[in-house]
């Protein structure tokens, strides 16, 4: 396409009304309304008509965007689509949607991918896995919340590319614990908006949720309770290896994160020799900071870490492994880099990329350490970026998705601001951490602590409608003006409880 054009998303809200019964499709969809909006689209004369017979053609690293979009299709339509690996020119079809490589831009890169819909075909471009699957997605939100007998998808071009290759969000599983099934609908909601980071906070003072097979004890005692003095719980290997195939299987990387040294209670609480003085303090149910640290200067803390770090990497083959790091206030100033060091060296060794929150700056993290900036230290942050650290951007005061919506919220905090939709993705990354070159970000996170929040729909209350308006922060290269992405995410809304997500009825979005 020579340069983005856009209907109105107001124009596609009408777009999808009903109109006249099978052949003919009963809903039509234009590009207007995605999110995150894409880089460039033009619009055509004329339909394509997705039905029952429509067929799906792909190969090789298509096929798994195909199995994707024929289950969407499934569960939007009721229409049960057939893959087929024959060459276009082979497809005898009435309609069809052929993935396919040959042809597609260079520049494109892995995750970028171009939508050509004529009136019987829609050519999918990408070089990757990852591009197909992002077009899955947007193939995805064209398909509508009711079950049509055919959907009328407007013929143009689409051309989308990303603008950050981290876009990522995380999950506080140890504060209180949630089960693989709400994990998967979080990893869903990520994956539609083109995340493509799933960050899983895994222990922490109140908690320690992934099975380690040398160490029972921290399951047996550091995943027996939660926040409020619930029961906990925790993820087998065998569940959570599940988690990183459920996620891969969208386009999505799922980055197990381990705290060390500090917010460590629960792994001392069930390991007393973890500690310097050897004793076990209890896992505590309440919310607050406490003086809990990994002691620095034992050799048998550093043979627990190898031994923690080798498991978890044996679990998934994404390359990272987060560290955490922050608010270590327990231990030794003096030895704080020294033990941070060692342990990226464990990470290293094992295999992965290690990432830790800013703090870990103050050590030499050194070229192959991703550093996550959050708020309170960016001299950290901005020193270990001039040690040539990728810098991933999670300011509290923006993408902090534990803060209230607005004053009224009965959820969430304040302690970093009020955060409503157009505060969550109208801002500057690069103005963030000035000192910092914007070659050394990698892209956007952003966080949703629990210490507030025990039950699913909460989740959901925090995460919409900030969370697709992040995603589209991350992802366009020109993200249009908050008036053209309000509308978009108040049409989104009707997907969600589709879907059985609740949200948030967010003035700065929905109105008063």
């Amino acid at each position: 396409p020579a340069g983005p054009t856009r209907d109105s998303a107001a124009a596609a809200a009408s777009a999808t009304t009903a109109t006249t019964p099978s052949p003919a499709p009963t809903s039509r969809a234009t590009f207007a309304a995605l999110v995150p909006a894409p880089t460039a689209w033009r619009p055509a004369s004329g339909m394509f008509v997705l039905s029952a017979q429509t067929s799906l053609v792909a190969d090789g690293a298509a096929l798994d965007a195909a199995a994707l979009l024929r289950g969407y299709v499934r569960e939007r339509t009721g229409a049960r689509l057939q893959i087929r690996s024959a060459a276009p020119t082979a497809d005898t079809s009435p309609t069809s949607i052929v993935f396919t490589r040959d042809g597609a831009d260079a520049a494109l890169g892995e995750e970028g991918y171009e939508l050509r819909v004529g009136g019987d075909r829609i050519e999918v471009f990408a070089r990757g896995r990852a591009g197909f699957l992002w077009a899955v997605q947007s193939l995805r939100q064209l398909l509508p919340a009711d079950r049509p007998l055919a959907v009328g998808i407007r013929s143009g071009t689409l051309r989308d590319i990303p603008r950050f290759q981290w876009r990522g969000t995380m999950l506080d599983v140890a504060r209180h614990f949630f089960p693989p099934r709400q994990v998967r609908r979080v990893i869903d909601l990520a994956a539609r908006y083109k995340l493509n980071r799933f960050h899983l906070h895994l222990t922490d003072d109140q908690g320690w949720r992934i099975q380690i097979r040398r160490y029972p004890q921290l399951t047996d005692t550091g995943a027996a309770t939660e926040v409020g003095g619930g029961t906990g719980g925790f993820y087998t290997q065998q569940q959570f290896v599940a988690l990183v195939e459920y996620a891969a299987a969208r386009g999505v990387t799922l980055i197990p994160e381990i705290e060390m040294p500090g917010h460590s209670q629960a792994a001392v609480a069930s390991l007393p020799w973890l500690s310097c003085d050897d004793v076990a303090p209890p896992v505590p149910t309440e919310i607050g900071l406490f003086e809990s640290s990994l002691c620095p200067t034992k050799e048998s803390t550093f043979e627990f870490v190898d031994v923690v770090i080798g498991e978890i990497a044996a679990l998934t083959p994404g390359a990272y492994i987060h560290i955490g790091g922050d608010e270590s206030f327990a231990t030794d100033p003096a030895q704080y880099p020294v033990f941070v060091e060692r342990v990226l060296d464990i990470v290293r060794r094992h295999g992965k990329v290690p990432i830790g929150w800013e703090e870990i700056g103050r050590a030499a993290v050194g070229s192959d350490t991703i550093v996550q900036h959050w708020g309170t230290d960016a001299g950290a942050a901005t020193a270990a970026a001039a040690d040539d650290a990728m810098i991933v951007l999670s300011p509290a005061s923006k993408v902090y998705l534990d803060m209230k919506h607005d004053e009224t919220s009965p959820l969430g905090w304040t302690w970093a601001g009020v955060i409503d939709s157009e505060t969550a993705s109208q801002w500057d990354p690069a103005a963030v951490l000035p000192d910092v070159d914007r070659e050394r970000i990698a892209g956007i996170e952003a966080p949703l602590w629990t210490e507030l929040l025990g039950r699913p729909a909460q989740l959901d209350l925090m995460l919409l409608p900030r969370l697709p308006g992040i995603a589209e922060l991350a992802w366009s290269s020109r993200p249009p003006p908050w008036d053209d992405l309000r509308v978009r995410l108040a049409l989104q809304s009707r997907r969600w409880t589709e879907d059985g997500y609740a949200f948030t009825s967010d003035s700065a979005v929905f109105g008063d």
